[in-house]
């Protein structure tokens, strides 16, 4: 339950400096056209108009994997999030626990997929810029090591390199993720899976790390209109593949 501590930690008006700051890009700024600060999106706007925004210069391979994460992850985040273990409204989702505001629960599957929601006190804008920006991870993961932006095919699609700490006694983990993110009936939806076919030295696993595969790693972002703040979901679902004890 400590992930929307930490993030509201990493939006606060004066965030820690990522430790590998040395090697990112500046956080992203609105209307930015850097490659590693994607734009923000308008707050005006209540869906894309056009597929193309996302799809632009995407290897072709990629599209089929990152439409499927986009729809398993507003599936997902839309059906009922149990309150309580003796909530008995239907759904998929088993009740994990609720604490301090927020609510978890877990799908049971070929791989186990967990769900959290909350509600933030910060604007959207500022928790969109947050958990886009691939450095910005270790500020609210405490198991992030370092990551890396490997690829950016247009400002709505891009590869990031992951990798973790190590959980004794395993091997320390890597993923190699295909990220897009969508606005959809007022609401932002960033979805990640395993960036699969990829050429170059990212194609393997770094030395002495086992690259595990994200089914589906995402978040849901809207403006929480109780509150002006903001309302949060996040679902993911990985194999850690290796050998587990």
């Amino acid at each position: 339950e400590s992930w929307i501590k930490a993030l509201q930690a990493a939006t606060a008006p004066t965030p820690p400096t990522p430790r590998n700051n040395n090697r990112a890009s500046p956080s992203p700024t609105f209307n930015s056209t850097v490659s590693d600060a994607p734009t923000t999106p308008s707050a005006n706007s209540s869906s894309d108009s056009s597929s193309d925004s996302y799809s632009a210069n995407v290897p072709p391979h990629l599209l089929p994997p990152l439409a499927a994460a986009h729809s398993l992850l507003k599936l997902h985040s839309s059906a009922h999030l149990p309150s309580s273990e003796t909530d008995s409204t239907p759904t998929p989702w088993t009740f994990l626990f609720s604490k301090k505001g927020i609510l978890a629960g877990t799908l049971s599957g070929r791989h186990l997929t967990v769900r959290g929601s909350g509600v933030m006190s910060q604007p959207w804008p500022l928790v969109f810029s947050t958990v886009i920006n691939v450095y910005n991870k270790e500020l609210y993961d405490s198991q992030f090591d370092a990551g890396k932006r490997v690829a950016t095919y247009n400002d709505r699609c891009f590869v990031d390199h992951l990798l973790f700490k190590p959980v004794w006694p395993t091997s320390p983990r890597e993923f190699l993720n295909a990220v897009s993110w969508r606005v959809e009936a007022g609401k932002l939806y960033i979805a990640a899976t395993e960036a699969k076919g990829l050429p170059g030295p990212y194609g393997e696993p770094a030395r002495g790390r086992v690259r595990g595969e994200c089914v589906i790693g995402g978040w849901v972002i809207e403006k929480d209109e109780a509150t002006g703040g903001t309302r949060v979901s996040i679902v993911v679902s990985s194999d850690l593949k290796g050998g587990l004890p």
